[in-house]
C-alpha cells in the first residue's frame, strides 16, 4: 500500500470512530433516574418559588422523559419535566401549580402528547 491509501484509511477510521461515538453520546439510554433529593435540590435551584419539600413520584413516560410530581412546602401540589440530553437527565420546566398540562413530547408527533396533572386530593370537580 501506498502512502496516499494509508493516511485515506487513517482517515476513514478516525471519521467511522467520531461518528460512532457522537451517536453514542447524543442517543444513548439513561440508566438511573436522579434521586428525590437530587431532583429536589435541582428544582428548587432553577426555581426558588416551588420550595419542593417531597418529591411524590418519578413517572418515566418513556425512555427519555420524566414527569415528577412535587408537594412545595406550603402544601401545593406542583410538576416538573425532566428530559434525557447528553447522557444527563436536564429539568425541562417547572410548574408550581398542578392544573393540567398537554405535555408535547415531540411536536412533530401528536400521538406523544400526554395530559399530565398534580391535583390536591381536597381539591373538588365540578362539570360546568
Amino acid at each position: 500500500m501506498n502512502k496516499k491509501t494509508v493516511i485515506m484509511l487513517l482517515i476513514t477510521m478516525m471519521i467511522i470512530m467520531i461518528g460512532g461515538f457522537l451517536y453514542w453520546y447524543y442517543n444513548s439510554d439513561p440508566k438511573t433516574i436522579p434521586s428525590h433529593g437530587e431532583m429536589m435540590t435541582r428544582i428548587n435551584q432553577a426555581y426558588e418559588e416551588a420550595e419542593v419539600a417531597k418529591i411524590q413520584e418519578t413517572i418515566l413516560v418513556d425512555k427519555r422523559h420524566l414527569f415528577v410530581p412535587y408537594i412545595s412546602k406550603n402544601n401545593d401540589y406542583g410538576t416538573s419535566f425532566f428530559v434525557w440530553k447528553k447522557r444527563n437527565w436536564e429539568l425541562e420546566a417547572v410548574n408550581a401549580v398542578g392544573h393540567p398540562i398537554l405535555w408535547k413530547i415531540d411536536s412533530d408527533e401528536p400521538s406523544s402528547y400526554k395530559i399530565v396533572w398534580n391535583f390536591h386530593p381536597e381539591d373538588k370537580f365540578q362539570s360546568a
